[in-house]
């Protein structure tokens, strides 16, 4: 190699590094998805991806080298085998092997070749030219008897995957989350600007269809987001300008697409964010673990206590149609011949199975599973046992829980249904220099899953008491790396993370998804206490305000809190 051909090499890979290296996630930038779910939070992040920079078709060949290079250099083909020179692009072909091109896995034809999403990179690949011709626009699917497979295991056939039978093209498992979370950010970057795109049999305009979304969504599940993607994605934002939100926040997917979201049917922004959250839409399966509710209003309610007795309530706060736990006893409803079962967890009658009796105003409980059907009816659930109904008594002397016969139960209120809501996973994103680095981590994690994320990069961490034996959130680690690096840590988000502040110097870690204000920590400073970050920001409290060149604390990173009192204090984060 002569000396100008590595100096270009040395400069390409310079900038490949920086792109990488400063494309991060900007503070805020989902901001306005926050606490959206169904098509509140489609056309969000719509609100936060459109209008992005365009490149060109030709710039296309050129980004590639930033956004699809294998550490060697080669390009990273998902259809083949194959490793490709940056020049071994080319448009003839008559074998696999011979040259690379550019694939739109979300095909041309199918927005009618319509120039922005035809140069949108978060959809379009370089793979090998032959595969590319193999898949032509053929949709996505599982393919069991294929007449055609890639050097890398890629099929073509007829589809197995339910409620499609044409033939398909099936991906390598290592990239059906890729390809789908590019599907994903292709349906919500051209929502309500698809007016000219195509119908295909596996989309509508930019809608996908059922049967497809429900495929994509268990490949993005199976195959989660890889340092490929993360790298790929902030490489792409340097280009664009714009993101893939569900590279960035998987669990976005989910929350638009699927309806059993929270146990919700898609609520659109309907439901709250507590530990029950109400069903609004018949749900495709009932099973899970619910609270049985009474709304009395729409900040109040009764939930069954399990028994079949005047008063069997206990009452309950209602926050934008969600309830927060309070030991309250649940209800498993489990599928059966026919419907499904109720069991009771908790209370007196913990295990036992409730149902109704024909022609009675009763509720029996028994140790054998009972058959219930239920049906959603305008904001109310009917529950149906031996054609008796499930309604509430609000009468004073008998108010009660209990199945009342035919004829006799529209006297008595209707009732609902609160699912318990599993915890959210998310991902956090972090970028290490190399050297000693603060960091904090956002997500209940263990040590375990970082040394694993950091392999031979880590060379040691240190807590404020010395080598952890756990990760804890609210704490600031010093982690020492041998070189530049990037890895996600998945987990569930930390809230109510409590930290306290002694005399002295305190290292804490600041767990939040947005910055927060120094102003606006929940704490009582003293005047002279300081706070100091790792790039040598700080503020001072001067008994009014904080002071300094340190005005926020950003999320997932670690500081130092001088405190002179000798009292403890207590930082909250929510």
């Amino acid at each position: 190699m002569n000396h100008n051909a590595l100096r270009r090499h040395l400069t390409i890979l310079f900038l490949l590094v920086s792109l990488i290296g400063v494309a991060q996630i900007p503070n805020g930038y989902y901001n306005q998805a926050n606490d959206k779910t169904g098509d509140a939070l489609k056309v969000a992040l719509h609100d936060i991806i459109k209008g992005h920079h365009v490149v060109s078709y030709e710039g296309l060949l050129n980004a590639f080298a930033y956004t699809d290079c294998k550490p060697n250099g080669k390009i990273w083909d998902i259809y083949s085998n194959y490793e490709y020179s940056l020049s071994g692009n080319c448009g003839e072909y008559e074998q696999e092997g011979d040259c690379w091109n550019r694939e739109h896995t979300w095909p041309q034809s199918w927005f009618n070749e319509q120039t922005t999403p035809r140069c949108d990179l978060f959809h379009v690949y370089p793979t090998d030219g032959y595969v590319n011709g193999q898949r032509s626009n053929y949709p996505y699917g599982e393919v069991n008897n294929p007449t055609y497979t890639s050097g890398n295991g890629s099929k073509l056939g007829p589809c197995v995957t339910s409620g499609y039978s044409g033939k398909v093209f099936e991906p390598i498992d290592e990239y059906k989350g890729d390809i789908a979370r590019s599907y994903f950010y292709m349906s919500v970057r051209y929502y309500s600007e698809d007016s000219n795109w195509s119908t295909s049999d596996m989309t509508n305009k930019s809608e996908i269809k059922p049967w497809a979304m429900t495929m994509l969504l268990r490949w993005s599940d199976e195959d989660p987001v890889s340092q490929k993607e993360i790298n790929r994605n902030n490489a792409v934002y340097g280009y664009q300008n714009n993101r893939n939100p569900f590279i960035d926040h998987p669990e976005y997917a989910r929350m638009i697409w699927d309806p059993d979201w929270q146990g919700g049917g898609g609520s659109g922004g309907n439901t709250g964010n507590g530990d029950y959250v109400k069903i609004t839409t018949a749900p495709a399966d009932w099973s899970g673990e619910y609270l049985l509710v009474y709304e009395n209003n729409a900040s109040s309610g009764y939930v069954w206590t399990g028994v079949d007795a005047a008063n069997c309530f206990q009452e309950a706060a209602i926050t934008d149609y969600s309830i927060e736990d309070d030991g309250f006893v649940t209800i498993i409803i489990a599928p059966m011949s026919g419907g499904y079962s109720i069991r009771i967890n908790g209370g007196t009658n913990d295990g036992k199975y409730i149902n109704g009796q024909s022609g009675s105003n009763t509720i029996k409980f028994g140790t054998s599973a009972a058959l219930n059907t239920l049906e959603y009816e305008s904001d109310w659930v009917k529950i149906i046992s031996n054609t008796s109904v499930m309604r509430f008594n609000n009468a004073a002397s008998e108010m009660r829980f209990r199945y009342y016969k035919a004829g006799t139960f529209n006297q008595q209120q209707p009732i609902q249904l609160y699912k318990k809501t599993e915890p959210q996973t998310v991902t956090q994103s972090i970028s290490l220099v190399q050297g000693w680095n603060w960091w904090a981590p956002m997500v209940e994690t263990t040590l375990e899953a970082l040394q694993a994320a950091l392999g031979d990069t880590l060379m040691q961490i240190k807590s404020q008491g010395g080598t952890p034996t756990e990760l804890v959130l609210g704490q600031m680690y010093r982690i020492q790396a041998s070189a530049s690096c990037q890895f996600t840590l998945s987990g569930v988000p930390g809230t109510g993370v409590d930290v306290t502040i002694a005399q002295g110097c305190n290292w804490f870690g600041y767990p939040g998804t947005e910055s927060l204000s120094l102003d606006d920590l929940n704490i009582s400073p003293t005047t002279g206490d300081k706070v100091v970050s790792q790039d040598g920001g700080f503020a001072v409290y001067n008994g009014t305000a904080w002071k300094g060149t340190l005005t926020s604390l950003q999320p997932g990173k670690g500081y130092v809190y001088v405190s002179v009192a000798s009292l403890n204090k207590t930082m909250s984060f929510e």
